[in-house]
């Protein structure tokens, strides 16, 4: 039938395609999800249709849902090609199983990730022959190169596409966190320690100046900033201000620990406001569930990302911060190399 059409066929056993802006649902799920600035293609129908069930929660929206099946003529390339210059997609999150190494591949992931961030999940990674943890390696290597990002975990991939929906972007890796109590802010802290492309920002005198005017006996004012003592949305007001102005914090992580004795509902509204005036990412992670779930997704139904455990929000953060740092290196040029030799 495609054939006498003159019409491309996407799959076999493929999810679909979904495109909220536009109404069109040309796949097996019923209700469409969300419209948004993200765009995902998948090549796992279970995949697609978990994900999706997940945003409807975490109230994300995405320009496009396309799952290629066993790509018999809708192929990566092709998809990505189109979606690099889509004017209703402004990043792109990709789940993969096979190892697509093809020029066509490659010329497209890098025209696209030079445009807007790329986010992949890769699986398959069960065969652990030589052969395949070589062709693993290269994988990895043509990612890093075209300026993509790569990711391991699907809670990594979750946090992506919340960081992805925000409309400012981290360019950088310095982080001011603000915190409630040690002991999460510790956490965030150790993360970075491991691998992390984010660390924690130097505060300008006149930012720490600014947070004397306000801090109590037994305040952190340092970074991580920590008050013990209830918060107030006065307290949260003046810190994310004087955050926002200093010139050495790329992005701010507020990370909230439940609180019987602080108004945490109207806490979240400030944050709220806040973030519609602050040009700089501002993260949350509120902690805990049968309190915070309902607080998460009034952030999350304002635009901003909010996040569950501070794993989580570095994860977010780091996908950010990484993206910006392989756009640099996409960027560099590759030495000369001698051409009487041959290529390694």
């Amino acid at each position: 039938w495609a054939k006498q059409h003159h019409c491309l066929l996407l799959g076999p056993r493929s999810f679909g395609l979904i495109r909220p802006g536009t109404d069109l649902n040309l796949s097996i799920q019923t209700q469409l999800p969300k419209k948004g600035k993200v765009a995902l293609v998948s090549q796992s129908r279970t995949l697609t249709t978990a994900i999706l069930d997940w945003a409807v929660d975490a109230n994300v929206g995405f320009s496009a849902v396309l799952d290629l099946g066993d790509e018999a003529d809708v192929d990566l390339a092709t998809v990505l090609d189109f979606l690099a210059v889509d004017k209703q997609s402004d990043s792109i999150v990709l789940y993969l199983h096979s190892h697509p190494t093809s020029k066509q591949f490659a010329s497209a992931l890098y025209a696209a990730a030079a445009a807007k961030p790329i986010i992949v999940l890769k699986a398959g990674g069960a065969d652990q022959s030589k052969e395949m943890r070589a062709r693993e390696e290269v994988f990895s290597a043509l990612v890093r190169r075209t300026g993509a990002i790569r990711v391991r975990y699907l809670m990594q991939l979750y946090a992506a596409v919340k960081i992805l929906s925000l409309q400012r972007r981290l360019k950088g890796s310095r982080i001011a966190m603000l915190s409630n109590g040690d002991g999460i802010a510790q956490l965030a802290v150790d993360i970075m320690r491991y691998g992390s492309t984010v660390h924690t920002a130097t505060l300008e005198p006149q930012t720490v100046d600014a947070l004397a005017e306000i801090a109590l006996a037994n305040d952190q004012l340092g970074n991580p900033i920590v008050r013990y003592a209830p918060w107030t949305t006065e307290f949260v007001e003046h810190v994310i201000s004087a955050l926002a102005k200093d010139r050495q914090v790329d992005g701010i992580l507020v990370l909230l620990a439940p609180d019987p004795y602080a108004d945490v509902a109207a806490i979240t509204d400030s944050l709220i406001q806040l973030s519609k005036k602050v040009y700089k990412p501002l993260i949350t992670c509120l902690v805990g569930e049968d309190s915070m779930r309902g607080l998460r997704q009034r952030l999350e139904q304002a635009g901003m990302a909010a996040l569950r455990t501070p794993d989580a929000a570095m994860d977010a953060l780091n996908t950010l911060a990484s993206y910006h740092y392989s756009q640099q290196l996409a960027q560099q040029i590759i030495p000369a190399y001698p051409l009487g030799r041959p290529a390694n």
